[in-house]
């Protein structure tokens, strides 16, 4: 059920977000089916022209989900916000029909700060792309990058860029 006050669906901006991250839902989807059938997906995503990074190189994901989860199996949502808080996102591309997930989301979110004793904004997202299944693109606060030949090298080097926001994400997860 959507709740009533909708944070994320106000007014789009006068300049639509550039994507600035092709993240690869491979943790995820690794839990519902065989690498074999990730494997073509990924090579298709990471002929897109921006960065392609697999989330499985980013252990906090996994974690945050879980925790959004209550202990639970995550659901869709709950993988959306951690992606949010590990990778600092600010903007989904979402398909008109995973609009409906943007209130889950953001209650995700306030699992987690309370959990945690974070402060984390509300996620404010619009359908502006049709979405693959097993990557999303996003606009994130992390500086951006040029794009490597390899999306394990690519998540490193994020990794890297990202050192000192993990290293805080850490802290709270110990």
């Amino acid at each position: 059920m959507m709740e009533s006050s909708r944070i994320w669906s106000g007014t789009l901006p006068a300049t639509l977000p550039v994507v600035s991250l092709n993240i690869f839902c491979d943790a995820e989807r690794l839990s519902a089916c065989a690498a074999d059938k990730l494997l073509p997906q990924l090579s298709q995503w990471q002929q897109r022209q921006q960065p392609c990074v697999m989330e499985s190189l980013f252990p906090e994901v996994r974690t945050l989900a879980y925790i959004a989860a209550n202990g639970g199996k995550p659901a869709a949502a709950d993988w959306l916000a951690a992606r949010v808080v590990v990778f600092q996102l600010e903007h989904l591309v979402l398909g008109g029909a995973e609009l409906a997930l943007m209130d889950a989301v953001n209650r995700a979110l306030r699992v987690i700060a309370q959990r945690l004793g974070l402060e984390l904004a509300s996620l404010q997202s619009f359908a502006i792309g049709a979405a693959g299944g097993c990557a999303i693109a996003a606009t994130a606060r992390s500086p951006r990058q040029a794009k490597l030949a390899s999306p394990v090298a690519q998540s490193l080097q994020l990794r890297q860029a990202m050192a000192a926001h993990l290293a805080r994400l850490q802290a709270v997860l110990s």
